[in-house]
């Protein structure tokens, strides 16, 4: 319960109020000479305000099983925003190792194939087609592709908050090439439905690494616009073309090998082009 995480960030924050309220109070008592009244506060039983981590470390097994869920999608949407929250609460440096242990869980999320549609070409031709059933393809998308979808863009918000923020951006520090050349691979197909919110968690991890997001970005767009390559500054400078060929094959691409097994190399280059522009403006 995301509350829960919140109360107890509320109180930890207050327990460490209250010592440091209790310093000052004992400076005072000891510049006073109150000795009798320092023995006490000395004697007081001290518990220890370290909540909030110790809860997180128990509360992680089963946002993981959240997570693998198979059935329900939403349960795996609200974990993402929940993941989310709590690393901005709890800090990112907590989630660090969990994040490489563990994440491929939920990087595999952004690699789930969306269902395709069986169109009539494609069926068999012996197959009965009762008079009744619409077989004319409409701009309605399967509930499958859209039940994917929505998973896809829980995660790209989640690691838009999670990188756009210093206190929670280093939980990505260890798995950033990874992650970027996934998204990158979002970004650049043809899956119109997940570019604004692949831009937005590119625009969150320039926050971390600027370079890495735009050498990934340059890497596919200067390759299939050979006139935008910018010249050299200095005319005895060899052409960054010479020293960058265009790649053999999409596989090629740097954020094909950073992003690994998962990653889309399904260059759409209409959506190279906009998503591009759209990072420059």
């Amino acid at each position: 319960n995301l509350n829960a995480v919140v109360s107890i960030a509320k109180v930890e924050d207050a327990y460490k109020c209250e010592n440091e309220t209790k310093a000052v109070i004992k400076e005072a008592v000891q510049q006073l000479s109150l000795d009798e009244l320092l023995d006490d506060m000395d004697t007081a039983e001290d518990v220890d305000g370290n909540r909030l981590l110790p809860a997180m470390n128990k509360l992680w097994p089963y946002l993981v099983i959240c997570l693998k869920n198979k059935i329900s999608m939403p349960i795996v949407r609200r974990c993402t925003e929940v993941l989310g929250r709590i690393i901005q609460i709890s800090g990112g440096n907590f989630f660090v190792r969990r994040f490489h242990k563990d994440g491929y869980i939920i990087w595999r999320l952004l690699a789930l194939s969306p269902f395709r549609r069986k169109t009539l070409s494609s069926m068999d031709e012996k197959a009965i087609i009762l008079p009744y059933r619409n077989t004319s393809l409409t701009s309605e998308e399967p509930m499958a592709e859209i039940s994917s979808q929505k998973i896809q863009i829980a995660v790209l918000d989640m690691i838009t908050e999670i990188s756009s923020h210093k206190r929670s951006a280093i939980a990505l520090e260890s798995v950033l090439k990874k992650i970027c050349g996934l998204v990158v691979g979002i970004a650049y197909s043809g899956l119109i439905g997940l570019r604004e919110a692949a831009i937005r968690a590119l625009t969150g991890l320039t926050c971390m690494d600027a370079d890495l997001v735009w050498l990934l970005l340059a890497d596919v767009y200067h390759s299939l616009n050979q006139r935008d390559m910018p010249l050299p500054p200095i005319q005895d400078l060899v052409d960054l073309c010479d020293l960058l060929p265009p790649p053999m094959s999409s596989k090629e691409y740097l954020f094909v090998q950073y992003g690994g097994e998962g990653v889309r190399y399904d260059i759409d280059p209409s959506s190279v082009h906009e998503v591009f522009k759209k990072m420059q403006d």
